[in-house]
């Protein structure tokens, strides 16, 4: 109950703090007469409500139960980034349903060739394009699918830009920070996200019942993405601003732990 509780404030929190700041600001700097007391007292506020649910969703308790065990959404070897095998949670957070997230980038041929410069388009990194399979049986419950494809994010500049950009994201909800992504709902009633998607790829729809192994889309660089790669993780509710992360594993192999690859 406490963890449920706590992976579901910091986007609430997160917004109110900020638009509290935000107006109380714009207020002061309007109108001459605004209560100088009030926008004092709203200003630390909101930065609270920002502080605390941030400290919320990273040390709030982690979920229990049977992980869900489940299909490779890659074929051939990939790369795992923050890896629930290696920490949890596996983003640094609990908050929009990350605890057990972990991150794919292709690790086959061609992949030594990953271009090292600060901004570069998605199509130089092998990732990009790769099909992205469905991971179990189940129907598709949210879509979207209009997000460009950045560019990378990653010399030193650039990620001092991309963590900045982070932020802003953040605020916008989970459309800025996954991108393009699909949430199906699987037969125990929980839902997997798979997130970052390709802009113009995704095949399927809203209601639409999905199999096992089924192409769904392709790899991309959308939303909060330092390079292409595959975004997914196992959550209680279909929309990730509320949603507790749940645990879940692949077959064969179980998912990779940080710097090793997938054995599908």
């Amino acid at each position: 109950m406490i963890a449920r509780l706590l992976a579901r404030t910091r986007v609430p929190l997160t917004i109110v703090g900020v638009a509290l700041i935000l107006i109380s600001t714009a207020w002061g700097l309007i109108d001459d007469d605004a209560p100088a007391a009030l926008i004092l007292v709203a200003l630390p506020f909101g930065l609270v409500l920002i502080a605390v649910g941030f400290v919320a969703t990273v040390w709030a308790p982690t979920a229990g139960g049977e992980p869900a065990t489940l299909a490779s959404p890659v074929t051939g070897p990939w790369l795992a980034v923050n890896s629930p095998t290696t920490k949890v949670p596996s983003h640094g957070t609990h908050g929009l349903g990350q605890a057990f997230a972990v991150d794919l980038l292709y690790a086959g041929e061609g992949s030594d060739d990953r271009p090292s410069a600060g901004f570069t388009a998605p199509e130089e990194y092998p990732s990009f394009g790769r099909p992205i399979l469905s991971p179990a049986d189940g129907t598709v419950v949210r879509v979207t699918r209009t997000a460009r494809d950045h560019l990378s994010r990653a010399s030193g500049s650039a990620l001092a830009y991309f963590y900045v950009e982070s932020a802003i994201r953040e605020i916008f909800g989970p459309r800025a920070m996954l991108g393009n992504h699909i949430v199906i709902r699987l037969a125990d009633g929980s839902h997997m996200v798979l997130a970052h998607l390709r802009r113009g790829s995704i095949t399927v729809e809203r209601g639409e019942r999905v199999a096992t192994g089924q192409p769904l889309a392709e790899c991309g660089n959308s939303g909060n993405s330092t390079e292409p790669h595959l975004h997914i993780q196992r959550q209680d509710l279909s929309r990730p601003t509320f949603a507790l992360g749940l645990p879940w594993t692949i077959e064969p192999g179980g998912i990779p732990a940080d710097g090793e690859t997938t054995s599908a």
